[in-house]
């Protein structure tokens, strides 16, 4: 025989589920699946693979992995109601880019974050790879992407040409290589103005404006006084972060 114990127990568990969720009205239930959704997340990619160097490049060999997971929320799995709530934001996608096949991503608010040059490399199908991924996977994503990040890059031409070919970008980080309070130069300074006067000019002529508010963000972060003071010793017109 159960003990008073035991039914107590019992009756929590069940009076502890909503019963009459299904009965709410489903524009209240989708409200409330909504509110379950998690915020922007920042989806870093990496890659531990070997890779081929030859000319003092790095030529990529294998796919990327990332350091989140796969399911953007649990909500995709909770019920048929909940997963299609998750699936009116996120999309399977990174499909033939990612080891293990794709990652759920919301494109309106999640960020990409490469942790190395050469994972934005193969990302971005740059041809001077041995092996490149499927360019239909790499211009689905591209066609859609507004957040982009790229850690210690020297972000050369092709990459410059790949993230001016995103129609929908909004923000672009791009952190250089940290280096020593003594070596950093003006002339990498100089380069890096090159950079971004190249990229602002261009924006300005595909967008057709004279106007720097409708221009996607630009941040390079600073991570030494010396940065900052050669920076704004030669303007540079970016962000500081």
């Amino acid at each position: 025989m159960p003990s008073t114990k035991s039914k107590v127990a019992s009756s929590a568990l069940v009076t502890s589920e909503f019963t009459l969720f299904p009965k709410l009205p489903k524009e209240l239930r989708d409200h409330i699946w909504d509110s379950a959704l998690p915020g922007p997340r920042i989806l870093k990619v990496w890659r531990e693979y070997s890779v081929l160097v030859r000319r003092g490049r790095q030529w990529a060999r294998l796919p990327c992995d990332i350091d989140d997971s796969r399911i953007a929320t649990p909500l995709l799995h909770v019920s048929q109601e909940a997963r299609a709530a998750a699936l009116r934001r996120y999309e399977p996608a990174f499909n033939h880019l990612l080891v293990g096949g794709p990652a759920y991503f919301d494109f309106k608010r999640d960020s990409l974050l490469f942790g190395t040059y050469s994972s934005f490399q193969w990302f971005s199908g740059d041809p001077l790879m041995i092996h490149v991924p499927p360019q239909a996977a790499v211009h689905e994503w591209q066609a859609k992407i507004r957040s982009i990040g790229v850690a210690g890059a020297q972000f050369e031409r092709e990459a410059q040409d790949f993230v001016l070919e995103c129609p929908l970008l909004v923000k672009l980080i791009v952190e250089l290589p940290r280096l020593n309070e003594g070596t950093w130069t003006l002339g990498i300074a100089g380069e890096l103005n090159a950079i971004i006067q190249r990229l602002v000019k261009a924006w300005k002529e595909r967008l057709q404006t004279g106007d720097d508010e409708m221009l996607p963000v630009l941040q390079f972060p600073l991570h030494t006084s010396v940065e900052r003071y050669l920076r704004e010793s030669i303007d540079l017109k970016n962000q500081d972060v």
